[in-house]
């Protein structure tokens, strides 16, 4: 059987006609296969004997991306959880600080995270996680550096407040950011034991930050 005419309507009421092969050119052209023995013909899967698109290659060096991440979401946690574990300390050093500014300064991380999750989210989608990832790490940078400025209490204080609405926009990124570096670094294997890699080394800055009270003290 040749091919045959088809009449498809186009814009401005005109037609066109368009050429339609025929079973057996199709078979013959690799687009049909055989499903049986009734004779069906089917489409043939593009995903046969092909690999998923979506897998990375495993580079080597995706073991260095997952030891950096960790360790700023390790700076991350001691840096949001600082003045909690010091409070006694920090109200003899600081009279007017008070148990007030300190969870204040806790809760300014949570705060933050509801506030900016959805600008977080837009800039790894326009700009890629690399950027995103250094912008948090440039945010964490600059809030710690805002508190050695001065031992001023009255400006001590707001820039502390300052540095914890830093830091807490930076965890928008980092509290989520470890299951989209295992998909775009990892292969499917290795993923799980990334994201928890990735993850225990976060938590393990908030165990350290309770230690600080022993350094703080000598």
């Amino acid at each position: 059987m040749g091919p045959t005419t088809e009449k498809t309507p186009l814009l401005g009421g005109k037609s066109s006609s368009r050429l339609i092969p025929s079973h057996g050119a199709l078979l013959e052209a690799g687009v049909l296969k055989d499903t049986g023995k009734d004779g069906n013909q089917g489409l043939i899967d593009d995903k046969e004997g092909s690999n998923d698109s979506r897998t990375p290659r495993p580079y080597p060096s995706r073991f260095w991306i997952c030891g950096i991440f960790s360790a700023l979401t390790f700076i991350h946690y001691i840096e949001w959880n600082t003045w909690g574990p010091i409070s006694e300390s920090i109200d003899a050093a600081f009279p007017n600080f008070g148990s007030a500014t300190v969870s204040m300064l806790t809760n300014w991380g949570t705060i933050m995270y509801v506030v900016c999750f959805i600008p977080m989210c837009w800039l790894t989608q326009r700009t890629g996680l690399r950027y995103a990832v250094l912008a948090s790490a440039l945010s964490m940078a600059i809030g710690a550096a805002l508190r050695c400025i001065t031992e001023n209490v009255n400006i001590f204080i707001p820039l502390c407040h300052i540095c914890a609405i830093l830091t807490g926009i930076a965890s928008t990124l980092l509290l989520a950011a470890p299951s989209l570096i295992a998909a775009d670094w990892f292969p499917p294997n290795e993923r799980a034991t990334a994201v928890g890699y990735m993850m225990g080394v976060a938590n393990l800055g908030g165990v350290v930050a309770y230690l600080e009270p022993l350094l703080v003290r000598s």
